[in-house]
């Protein structure tokens, strides 16, 4: 595949999983490897592509409206990495803190490694911390 193909199947893994109201299952079927392994997912989740689902789904289930936004968009060899914002409205429980009715988000970067015209892994980090001060958490 080449660099812009991979490019393409990022944007669309996000649109399918971290984009709306809901999961696209089937887009992440076609796009992830069975094993997929998120190493930014809490400790406790295992890896492969069917346990990432019911994670993804839980974002989905605290916060109503997910926006994201590609802002660079990088590849060379085998990876893939995106900086990117996304936000949504903080509506149903997430990881223990009651919904806050709050517009919230993130802002972070990934890398993805693409095997076999698959996503296989994801690494990423995010600004924890600048949402929880969105949110009204934890204060400013």
């Amino acid at each position: 595949m080449s660099l812009e193909d991979n490019k393409a199947m990022v944007l669309r893994f996000v649109a399918a999983a971290w984009t709306g109201s809901t999961l696209d299952v089937e887009a992440l079927d076609e796009l992830v490897t069975p094993n997929f392994t998120d190493f930014s997912a809490p400790p406790d989740l295992p890896p492969g592509l069917e346990a990432y689902k019911p994670f993804v789904r839980s974002w989905h289930n605290s916060f109503a409206g997910i926006t994201h936004k590609t802002h660079h968009l990088l590849a060379e060899g085998d990876k893939v990495v995106e900086h990117w914002e996304a936000s949504g409205t903080h509506v149903g429980d997430f990881m223990g803190i009651a919904p806050t009715g709050k517009t919230g988000g993130l802002e972070g970067i990934s890398t993805y490694l693409i095997e076999n015209g698959k996503i296989s892994k994801r690494w990423g980090n995010t600004d924890d911390l600048g949402m929880l001060r969105k949110l009204g958490v934890i204060p400013d």
